[in-house]
């Protein structure tokens, strides 16, 4: 009994007609037989579904019923004493007639319609039908009340599912189970009395059981949705509706692109109005009941393979995108299963949200599609969105709502794959069973607690990228980079932009820690490709290594350490910490509280293979320093390798007892450089700095003398000279402008008038000249404190000009690029191989870190200088790309094609060979996202939108 609607039903109050409509199983019929059995004598109930509707039959069938409430002899059967009796009623009585849409046309119509008009006077009539007969309302005089339940009003609310199942079944089921229940039906009658029927005598871990696996393609609800809604149907609506169901929002115009027709809003219009669980969301969507959108997606994927079901969810995407409804390509995006594409929309939006949005009726099309904005794929990618950030916590809680409203059982089983991966990485989940575990991301997490090598050694090196990935990650952390760096390899021809780009990170250590110190610029291009797809864990981590190569780097990590707290990101603050600790420990700074804080955080984080690695390294600077704790933090290093089973870390170790024991230096160095080597450490890492302690092991290029300077412009300014950053960081703005401005023009004479110009322009000619004199002095002082007068300066005066004179050999990136961009030209001009430009083209854009001296905004003595730098830079990136994709290396020239894009957004020919290359590659979806970057940026130039082809 659901007294929600039958008390408004038996009130005195009640309208005489009252109209119910719902599908099938909607509990249209339960709820007026219900009503009928509790009103005897005054309620005559007859469905026209029970057997014929022929006019005889049912008048006096009818006719019959109403006798017995009023106690009449039966009259002969026709329609004249059907309404004789009515007229003779002297009390009221009510009539209720049930599946009154199977007499639409016939003659029985017009009898119904009489019957509306009379029984307002003396009873009432209740009907049912799937859809509203408007024939019957069209007939009713003025006066007469019309009241009308609809398939929502009929829709069980879960307090109802609750006390259905246990005051009427017998059978209760726990709150949060009968919510989910609800949910999952839609609060659809036949839906939940299925499951009853299905879980009738089971316990109760069965039924909650059963509640997670409604939907398969065995279960009731699956036969009755075949049965009662699409056996009736054409075949060809039948696949309509099965085809569209990867649509979700319903836009008829979407619908016509997805499947190249032109009569979806026709088709989508009948079936709503039929009542073919497909429901109008306003003037111009439409859904399915999510009980069948569970049903038609389980039909459609179920009769392709993955691939194919991708690539059809692709194309439901564009449709979508086409026609303006966003929110529902995030979701078509996700099921596709291109994360990015879907990331990218839904960053969009974000932005659109926060500028503000209108309410004209246009925009409003554009709004979220009802349901969207709790649809578990939606969450999902919430979900991966905080994983790239590093935010586990919030992952995990993104993760579990998904999992809690999804219907189809292999979605809820990937979401909760994925789940427990992250638990794991947050300490929840028993170790034992992760180191057992068949996901390649738990199995990962064991290997930061103890044995990564058995990890590394047991993946196949065919595995799935997954397994590649966690076979990197487990052999670098047994400080095997040889390994870890074939391992990786792998992932750079990974169909998926996270893979590669984890791929190239991995890449980069590995050949870092091997002694090519050129990874740190391939780091610095990593942190900037990750940061564009929006993969910032990625981008913070490749950031924070700098600090472990490049010891002047380790300040800037220690800032990434408190960006990835300030974020939630634990595992980025722990290796961004361990990072800064090496990076400080090299360059023989106060090291020993960094890898304090790295061990806490290790401990904190159950990370004890993390955490030997710190120990050893902070065992050696100690030791290198001859603290007094030394000796002990030795012994706990040791004990704390061996416990993580990490045979390298003990070779670290080794080093640190060199330093104390000089009797046994020989042969403990000789161990670890034994390790050291067969692991593929080399000259320059971590432990070697300036000690040299690791035995000299064959370099990938000869030794370059070290340049008694470096300059650099590009990409922000800095300054070494002997080894040493010059301190021009204490000097006053306009003398450190200086500084640039004369090292823009390195070697050359910068005329003092035009020096004048460009930084004291407001004062008078001797004040100026005074200025630059003043300027001079200071910046020889801070330069060149011990030069004695007479001596040559750096910064030399030629006649009435100034230039700046650095010490060779000296390494400018300025003329390092520009050398390079002018050798290309020449090589260009004289028709050169492309085998021939290629190594020049990776020289320039190697020096090509970034834009002309920032530091300097729109001053308009660099303008002009920085954009030709900038456009230089984005042709050799455009033409390192046209020679990639000629010799049929797509990845690459991907690759040089976003780097050209992301110098200068509108250079034309590099989005034509970046669209080229994705085609190669046969990524639908990148060539799709190609061409709208393409058109957003020829909106924001006000160009008319023509995709490159």
């Amino acid at each position: 009994m659901r007294p929600r609607l039958l008390k408004p039903l038996a009130e005195a109050t009640s309208p005489p007609i009252t109209v119910v409509t719902g599908p099938p199983g909607s509990g249209k019929t339960t709820l007026l037989s219900q009503y009928a059995a509790a009103e005897p004598g005054r309620a005559a109930f007859y469905s026209f579904s029970n057997g014929s509707v022929d006019p005889e039959k049912a008048l006096t069938d009818i006719h019959g019923l109403l006798a017995d409430c009023t106690g009449l002899a039966p009259a002969p059967t026709i329609a004249g004493s059907l309404f004789a009796v009515v007229e003779q009623l002297t009390f009221p009585v009510t009539l209720v007639l049930d599946d009154v849409h199977l007499i639409e046309g016939t003659p029985m119509q017009a009898t119904v319609s009489r019957l509306a008009a009379m029984l307002p006077r003396r009873g009432r009539l209740l009907i049912a039908a799937r859809t509203s007969p408007d024939w019957l309302v069209a007939t009713l005089r003025d006066g007469i009340d019309l009241k009308q339940l609809t398939a929502e009003d009929l829709r069980f609310r879960s307090w109802e599912v609750e006390q259905l199942f246990g005051l009427h079944y017998k059978e209760p089921l726990p709150p949060e189970d009968a919510a989910a229940l609800c949910r999952e039906t839609e609060g659809w009658a036949a839906g939940l009395q299925m499951f009853y029927l299905s879980t009738s005598g089971k316990s109760l871990a069965e039924r909650k059981r059963a509640v997670a696996e409604l939907w398969g393609k065995a279960s009731l609800l699956t036969s009755y949705l075949t049965a009662t809604v699409l056996a009736g149907l054409p075949a060809e609506i039948v696949e309509f509706m099965v085809q569209t169901s990867a649509i979700v929002d319903l836009d008829p115009l979407a619908c016509d692109r997805f499947l190249d027709r032109t009569d979806s809003a026709e088709i989508l219009e009948e079936l709503a109005g039929r009542q073919l669980f497909t429901i109008r969301t306003d003037a111009y969507r439409y859904r399915y009941h999510a009980v069948l959108q569970g049903q038609l997606e389980t039909m459609l994927v179920s009769r392709m393979s993955a691939k194919a079901a991708q690539q059809l969810y692709r194309r439901a995407a564009v449709a979508l995108q086409d026609v303006g409804r966003d929110q529902a390509a995030v979701r078509a995006w996700i099921r596709a299963g291109d994360w990015g594409a879907a990331e990218q929309i839904r960053q969009r939006l974000n932005r659109s949200s926060k500028a503000g949005a209108t309410s004209n009726a246009e925009t409003d099309r554009g709004a979220v599609p009802s349901g969207l904005e709790t649809d578990p794929w939606v969450r999902m990618s919430e979900a991966h969105q905080l994983l790239a950030d590093g935010r586990l916590a919030a992952a995990r809680e993104a993760y579990r709502q998904a999992e809690v409203d999804f219907i189809d059982p292999a979605a809820r089983k990937r979401c909760r794959t994925e789940r427990l991966a992250v638990e794991a990485f947050l300490g929840i989940g028993a170790p034992y069973a992760q180191e057992r575990s068949r996901d390649w991301a738990i199995r990962l997490r064991a290997a930061t607690r103890a044995q990564p090598s058995r990890l590394w050694q047991e993946t196949d090196i065919e595995a799935s990228d997954g397994w590649r990935l966690a076979a990197t990650i487990a052999a670098m952390l047994d400080g095997n980079f040889v390994a870890g760096s074939e391992i990786a390899s792998h992932l750079l021809d990974s169909g998926s932009d996270g893979m590669r780009l984890a791929g190239r990170f991995l890449t980069a250590i590995a050949s870092g820690i091997g002694g090519n110190l050129d990874s740190v610029a391939d780091l610095d291009e990593v942190a900037l490709d990750a940061e564009a797809v929006g993969q910032l864990w990625i981008s913070r981590l490749a950031s924070a290594q700098r600090g472990f190569f490049d010891p002047s780097a380790a300040a800037a990590a220690g800032s990434l350490v408190a960006a990835s707290d300030a974020s939630g990101d634990q595992w980025g603050a722990l290796f961004a910490a361990l990072a800064q600790a090496i990076g400080v420990a090299l360059d023989e700074g106060e090291s020993m509280p960094l890898f304090d804080d790295v061990v806490e955080r290790a401990e904190n984080l159950d990370a004890a293979v993390i955490k030997c690695w710190a120990l050893a390294f902070q065992s050696w600077t100690a030791a290198r320093a001859h603290l007094p704790e030394a000796h002990d933090l030795v012994r706990r290093a040791d004990e704390s390798a061996r416990l993580a089973g990490v045979g390298a870390a003990r070779a670290v170790v080794w080093y640190a007892e060199a330093e104390l024991d000089p009797s046994s230096a020989g042969r403990l160095r000789a161990l670890a450089g034994e390790i050291a080597a067969r692991n593929g450490w080399g000259n320059r890492v971590a432990l070697a700095g300036a000690a040299g302690l690791l035995p000299a092991i064959p370099q990938s290029r000869a030794p370059e003398e070290e340049p008694a300077a470096k300059l650099r412009c590009l990409g922000g300014f800095s300054l070494e000279l002997h080894g040493e950053d010059a301190p021009w960081r204490a000097l006053r703005p306009r003398v450190a402008a200086m500084l640039r401005l004369l090292a823009l023009h390195m070697g050359k004479g910068v005329h003092e008038e035009r020096i004048i110009d460009a930084l004291w322009p407001d004062q008078p000619p001797e004040r100026g000249r005074h200025s630059l004199q003043a300027a001079v002095s200071s910046l020889r002082h801070e330069l060149e404190p011990s030069r004695s007068r007479g001596e040559p300066s750096i910064v030399e005066r030629v006649g009435e000009s100034y230039a700046l004179r650095l010490p060779e050999p000296c390494q400018i990136d300025l003329i390092e690029f520009r050398q390079a961009i002018d050798e290309w030209h020449r090589l260009r001009l004289d028709a050169a191989p492309a085998d021939h430009q290629l190594p020049v083209l990776a020289r320039a854009l190697a020096a090509y870190t970034g834009e002309l001296l920032p530091e300097d905004g729109p001053a308009e003595w660099v303008v002009e200088e920085r954009e030709q730098l900038r456009l230089d830079a984005a042709e050799a990136a455009t033409a390192l790309a046209a020679i990639h994709h000629d010799a049929g290396d797509a990845t690459a020239a991907i690759r040089a094609a976003e780097r050209a894009l992301r110098i200068d957004s509108s250079h034309d020919q590099a989005w034509r060979v970046l669209l080229a290359a994705h085609e190669e590659r046969g990524d639908v979806a990148a060539v799709e996202r190609v061409r709208r970057r393409y058109t957003t940026m020829l909106d924001e130039l006000g160009i008319p939108a023509t995709p490159p082809s």
